[in-house]
């Protein structure tokens, strides 16, 4: 079959339905994680690094031309699926066209994203140019540089951030929220509509059933009168957010610097100690009660044993080089969370392979930097450790 290639991971043998244990918590997992990458896309405006990592793998393009009666689970560089796929589509890769339906739910990363095809449900996509063709059942959240959406019905909402937006002759019946740097809105749509932006232009067929609340300036001669042609509802000019946008700039550089240092040094970590973390994973899972205890000793107790020591001159140094390790454990607790949360997803999914690892440890890095990584600290430190005790115990043997 001519899309059976090494970086695609679609069900089991790439056409059949899979029986997966724990369906009902992958599922859960799965939209959970990929929506988290979506939205949190436009702190690292999806151009910064991981396109260009994916763009280094030389692999052969991936066509899929029989439908699919599961889930779709699709990594590659070139991806053209021509069929329609019964369940959710979840796809990373460069360039990634969709040009059939989808029953559920489409979640999508990549670099050029274009979606042709019909969506039942929603769509959650994070790229650099995004362009959204078809109809949508549900909600559109999509991040990225340039994204347009046309001839689109979509049933539910549209949130969207990125640099360039262009809403051409759309419907949406619940209303939409865009924030960009210039947003070109030629539709119709009910609902609430805000609007964030420097520049924002209104197209002849613009017209909003319901409340604008917009923020910037409008382009063209437009009064208060003249939008209530193209607006049946209540007007509100907000001071414009932009006047802070450096600062905001700063703000995105420095939190997309960190996610790619995150995600580069745990995915060697991932890559090269393997074991260790899945040891440590195993470890976690065997008695996840003694491992957040454990952790949690050493979060809260090693500091003030350090404190009692630094009071004493023979315990100085013991004490020094304790709250040392106490600091660095904590300094790269980002690190190994995010090889830790790779190698647990890995495990889950059934995945393997470089490409795998690498999308499992984005999604695990944009977690490590959100207020979750306290509650996963104590099982994580737990876990390793107990392999480390256990690394000890096999070389004193």
């Amino acid at each position: 079959m001519e899309y059976m290639t090494s970086s695609i991971l679609l069900n089991k043998n790439m056409a059949t339905t899979r029986v997966r244990p724990y369906k009902s918590f992958t599922n859960f997992m799965k939209k959970l994680l990929l929506s988290v990458f979506a939205t949190s896309t436009f702190f690292i405006s999806s151009a910064f690094a991981v396109p260009e990592i994916i763009s280094q793998q030389e692999e052969e393009p991936i066509k899929i031309k029989q439908n699919i009666s599961d889930d779709a689970y699709i990594a590659g560089e070139e991806i053209t699926v021509n069929a329609k796929i019964s369940g959710d589509a979840i796809i990373a890769g460069m360039n990634i066209t969709l040009e059939k339906d989808v029953t559920e739910d489409a979640l999508l990363a990549g670099h050029t994203i274009t979606i042709n095809g019909n969506i039942k449900d929603d769509i959650r996509a994070a790229g650099h140019n995004i362009t959204i063709n078809g109809n949508v059942g549900d909600d559109i959240i999509a991040a990225g540089k340039n994204i347009i959406i046309r001839n689109s019905k979509i049933g539910g909402s549209v949130i969207v951030t990125a640099k360039h937006v262009k809403l051409i002759n759309i419907t949406a019946n619940e209303g939409i929220k865009i924030t960009a740097e210039t947003i070109f809105f030629d539709s119709t749509v009910s609902g609430l509509v805000s609007l964030t932006a420097k520049n924002i232009t209104f197209g002849k067929n613009a017209h909003i059933t319901g409340s604008l609340i917009y923020s910037g300036h409008i382009k063209g001669v437009y009064s208060d009168e003249t939008l209530k042609n193209i607006v049946n509802g209540n007007i509100t000019k907000k001071e414009s957010e932009f006047s802070q946008y450096p600062i905001l700039e700063d703000k995105r550089i420095f939190i997309a610097g960190s996610l790619f240092s995150i995600i580069f040094f745990s995915f060697l970590l991932t890559i090269f100690i393997p074991k260790y973390f899945s040891k440590s994973v195993s470890h976690i899972l065997s008695a996840p009660f003694s491992r957040f205890i454990s952790g949690l000793i050493w979060f809260l107790g090693a500091p003030i044993l350090a404190l009692l020591l630094l009071l004493t001159a023979i315990g100085l140094p013991f004490g020094i080089t304790l709250i040392a390790l106490w600091g660095l454990s904590f300094l790269l607790l980002p690190y190994f969370c995010t090889s830790i949360l790779s190698s647990l997803f890995l495990r889950l999914f059934k995945w393997e392979g470089f490409f795998a690892t690498f999308v499992v440890t984005i999604l695990s890095a944009i977690i490590s930097i959100t207020p979750l990584l306290l509650l996963f600290a104590p099982f994580i430190l737990g876990g390793m450790l107990k392999e480390k005790s256990e690394i000890l115990k096999s070389y004193k043997k």
